[in-house]
């Protein structure tokens, strides 16, 4: 700072003081010119010496700047890169099934087990009960085995006699349903596959009754967020005749009621799809990521401008 600019302009001025002394001891003849030349040139020599310890300290000055500088910044910025660091733990690891073999495979398994399930309401004419009754008899917990066997002589999944899908095929659609990779699922397990899940299409709300005239506001619903049914949609007769669905947001466990299309044909909720909802959640997580690097870049770039102006 300023002592570091006093010390190198009276370095400066002796050294310009002593070669004038030089020079004019240069013009007296005789011994004592001699003389005062050695003294001089010992006071040179000095002086020198000083030069170069004035500029081993600059040196040394402007690594503590930029330490203290990086210190400051450290400091300032901590929390924010700490929630950069958070960010893109949570986008690792939102993407990961993307990225691993065991997450691709649940993603071809829910591919094939959503018609397997389709096909095997159709088949029993009813809903999940009798669809357990038709695989599982009154036994409490259903072998891959025989789930393979008895889908696989679905009508409604065949062709020419011949089931569409292989039994490997089929074996990958039942560990979708047995997470804990047992062999078996029990009765419970098997049959919340049939909960419908839905992603939300368009921002709307949900509502606390099935009627939407007079209903309360449970909350906004936005998009890509996955909802799951806990009824088979109903008709609102009171109202348009819309059709609307009691469900259940994953986001935050809240239930109420939802429109699934608009009077002027507006969809508000769209088919549950595993691939696409873990794409839209990767893609929300990236923007954040990204957000977040440029506010902190802006940051940084603001700190060093500050801490520059305060050393002038």
């Amino acid at each position: 700072g300023d002592s570091q600019a006093a010390a190198k302009t009276a370095v400066a001025e002796t050294l310009a003081f002593v070669q004038a002394k030089q020079r004019e001891a240069r013009a007296v003849p005789g011994a004592s010119a001699t003389a005062a030349m050695a003294d001089l040139e010992k006071l040179m020599q000095e002086v020198q010496e000083a030069t170069s310890e004035v500029a081993r300290l600059q040196g040394l000055l402007r690594d503590q700047e930029h330490r203290f500088v990086a210190q400051r910044l450290l400091v300032d910025t901590t929390g924010q890169v700490q929630k950069l660091e958070q960010l893109l733990a949570e986008a690792t690891e939102v993407a990961a099934p993307l990225a691993t073999a065991e997450g691709r495979e649940g993603f071809q398994a829910a591919l094939y087990l959503d018609p397997i399930l389709d096909a095997l309401s159709a088949h029993v004419k009813a809903g999940p009960e009798k669809a357990w009754e038709h695989l599982a008899d009154k036994a409490e917990s259903l072998p891959e085995a025989k789930f393979v066997e008895a889908v696989s002589k679905l009508p409604e999944i065949s062709e020419d006699g011949q089931c569409l899908y292989s039994r490997e095929e089929l074996s990958t659609a039942f560990r979708r349903i047995d997470v804990e990779r047992k062999g078996e699922v029990p009765r419970d397990q098997f049959l919340g596959q049939f909960r419908r899940k839905f992603m939300i299409a368009q921002p709307v709300s949900m509502t606390d009754t099935l009627a939407v005239k007079g209903g309360k506001t449970v909350r906004k619903l936005d998009v890509n967020e996955v909802v799951e049914a806990l009824e088979e949609p109903r008709k609102d007769d009171q109202g348009l005749g819309l059709e609307r669905v009691k469900a259940r947001a994953e986001k935050d466990g809240k239930e109420g009621y939802i429109t699934l299309r608009g009077n002027q044909g507006t969809d508000f909720l769209a088919k549950f799809d595993p691939f696409t909802a873990c794409e839209k959640r990767v893609e929300r997580a990236l923007h954040e990521l990204v957000s977040e690097a440029s506010t902190l870049q802006r940051a940084l770039e603001k700190k060093i401008m500050e801490l520059k102006g305060s050393d002038a």
